[in-house]
């Protein structure tokens, strides 16, 4: 039962926190914006650590199964800009 409310907050935590920190007045989402603006290299990083948490829940979701690990991996790889 806890396994299953687990996997069913996880999706909605990706969802939530990201509206409800956007476009806050507190400093470290100030911080966050201008390094967000200034360098491609954070963005990229951001998007690199979205798509690695997306990579974590299909594999809890799958329980664990091999192929949908290999499956999502070669996803990203393929989604990741080269250069």
């Amino acid at each position: 039962m806890i396994w299953i409310i687990i996997e069913m907050s996880f999706p909605s935590l990706l969802i939530i926190l990201p509206m409800s920190l956007y476009r806050s007045n507190r400093l470290f989402m100030a911080k966050f914006y201008l390094r967000m603006v200034g360098s491609e290299s954070a963005r990229k990083l951001y998007v690199q650590c979205m798509l690695i948490f997306l990579l974590l829940y299909h594999y809890v979701y799958a329980g664990g199964h091999r192929s949908v690990l290999v499956q999502t991996c070669r996803q990203v790889d393929a989604q990741t800009p080269r250069g």
